[in-house]
């Protein structure tokens, strides 16, 4: 139940979602699992037909798992094994996907209308639903909630009054321009196509393909085992650069310019030109009004960043509301969605940008570089593993944020000295429950609660397996239900018959196979860690 203060009326809704995108719908799903009264509205009349944004990275797909969505993803979805860049028609690399530190280590193709679908699905299984052709008229603010204009598809006009507002409606967001936030960038130059054609040719049906030639450049994500692939090509002599999508014949003479003779296309299920933004908002949060996905940044869509980072800023932002409606978190709470998803927005930026400019390589001098340095840096193991963890988007964290805290210098308590780091998800790993046997703690943290991880690396001192156990007993003390304890024993060194937890300790006692956790958390000596809803530590 909300809390509200003092003299304050009690508002018609929570959240008011605006926008039934991806983003808006994920935001709606969290919200409905955790409890928390909330509205989606959306201009259009129903989810989107056209398959749009194509690309789930990792992250994504483990942010998935809790919904109950995963398996029917995975069974629709096209997976891919790696990512393959040609130039002048050569392979110049390929990067395998498979070291990707997560359970599903690949990115997964599906079409948008299937995303929003299923998406919709679950949030009408969890007692929710869009209210379809309604839109957001006006949005105004006070210390105590929102009042927002609703305008129906008839004409009428309802006021509503939310404790918080989100706006999830897209690069061209109602919400951010009522409140006059900035969405300051650029658009590039350049004219992208981008065609669903059926393709016949020997490029791989599992692997993202990456073909420049001079200045053009073709990028292809196989849609359907079948052969039906996502061209995004880059159209430098646009014949209609204003508008009107292209024809497959126009698609066709684009795609010979960068590997001539090497493709039939036939049978185009849909074809769009467009331009290429590069814009992010000043701030995504003003007051009770939160920005999230397009409404807050847009980039080039070539790394397939966009809708992921839209998901994860839904995911990140659910749990905080939750946390606050029902007590368990303040204004630093809310002030850390701005703090942690903005610096997100901010380097995915960047980066797209500086790949799209090295991609296109208008100049002599940079077109050398990228035909024969980059390559060479990007075979070594080095360049893959960070390009896997980033294009997964399993690195991201928050080191800065204020809602972590590293309290190794704390006096009297036991810390890890080595990795993970503060702000980063937290690392995947099995533990063995005695009752349910083998269980995932990304699994376990990825619920609606937080989880308490207490290593005790197999210690027989009584004091220092105390401290842990205060630990669990002070977390328990502040977050009440909201927190699930693990206590964390060295599989072997339980079977030897390693001292239960102390009895009055409020935890779940599980063995680590192998000492694999414990080595993943630098828990050479008794340890804790906190995870937060989202798996962040």
């Amino acid at each position: 139940m909300a809390l509200l203060a003092h003299g304050a009326r009690r508002p018609d809704v929570d959240v008011l979602v605006v926008g039934a995108g991806p983003t808006g719908l994920l935001l709606a799903c969290e919200l409905a699992r955790r409890g928390v009264s909330h509205r989606v509205i959306d201009r259009k009349a129903g989810c989107s037909t056209r398959s749009k944004a194509l690309v789930l990275q990792a992250r994504s797909l483990e942010i998935l798992e809790p919904l109950g969505l995963i398996d029917t993803f995975l069974e629709e979805g096209q997976p891919m094994d790696a990512v393959r860049m040609r130039i002048d028609g050569d392979t110049a690399f390929r990067i395998d996907l498979s070291g990707i530190p997560s359970p599903y280590p690949f990115p997964l193709v599906l079409g948008q209308e299937r995303t929003e679908a299923l998406l919709l699905e679950r949030l009408l299984v969890l007692g929710s639903d869009v209210e379809w052709e309604v839109e957001l008229a006006d949005v105004r603010q006070d210390e105590h909630m929102t009042r927002a204009a609703l305008r129906h598809a008839d004409g009428t006009v309802e006021s509503v009054e939310a404790r918080y507002v989100v706006g999830c409606d897209g690069a061209h967001s109602t919400v951010r321009k009522r409140t006059g936030m900035a969405f300051d960038g650029f658009a590039y130059p350049e004219t992208f196509m981008l065609a669903d054609v059926d393709v016949d040719w020997t490029n791989q049906v599992d692997e993202v393909t990456f073909m420049l030639r001079e200045d053009r450049g073709v990028i292809a994500f196989p849609i359907h085992a079948e052969g039906r692939f996502r061209l995004v090509v880059l159209d430098v002599d646009p014949s209609d650069p204003e508008g009107g999508d292209p024809t497959l014949a126009e698609v066709q003479a684009q795609v010979d310019r960068v590997i001539p003779g090497e493709a039939r296309l036939h049978d185009a299920h849909w074809t769009a030109r467009y331009r290429v933004h590069c814009r992010c908002a000043d701030a995504f949060r003003d007051g009770r009004i939160f920005l999230a996905g397009d409404a807050a940044h847009i980039h080039s869509p070539a790394g397939g960043q966009g809708m992921n980072t839209g998901l994860q800023d839904a995911h990140n932002l659910a749990w905080k509301l939750a946390a606050v409606l029902e007590g368990q978190g303040g204004e630093s709470l809310l002030e850390s969605y701005h703090a942690e998803r903005y610096p997100v927005a901010q380097r995915l930026l960047n980066t797209t940008d500086r790949a799209f400019q090295v991609a296109l390589a208008r100049s002599p001098w940079t077109r050398f570089l990228r035909n024969n340095l980059f390559p060479l840096v990007a075979r070594t193991q080095r360049f893959q593993t960070e390009l896997q963890r980033l294009v997964s988007q399993v690195a991201i964290r928050y080191p800065e944020s204020p809602a972590v805290q590293d309290d190794r210098t704390r006096p009297g308590w036991a810390w890890a000295q080595a990795q993970p780091r503060i702000g980063q998800r937290a690392p995947d790993g099995r533990m063995r429950d005695p009752r349910r046997g083998p269980i995932r703690l990304l699994g376990e943290a990825l619920g609606t609660d937080h989880v308490l991880l207490l290593f005790s690396a197999g210690t027989r001192d009584q004091a220092q397996r105390e401290e842990l156990a205060e630990m669990a007993r002070l977390i328990q003390d502040r977050l009440g239900s909201h927190v699930q304890a693990y206590w964390i024993e060295p599989q072997e060194r339980l079977a030897r018959g390693s001292p239960e937890p102390p009895a009055a300790a409020p935890v779940n006692p599980v063995g680590d196979p192998g000492g694999h956790l414990h080595d993943r958390y630098g828990a050479a000596s008794p340890t804790a860690w906190l995870v937060r809803p989202d798996a962040h530590l």
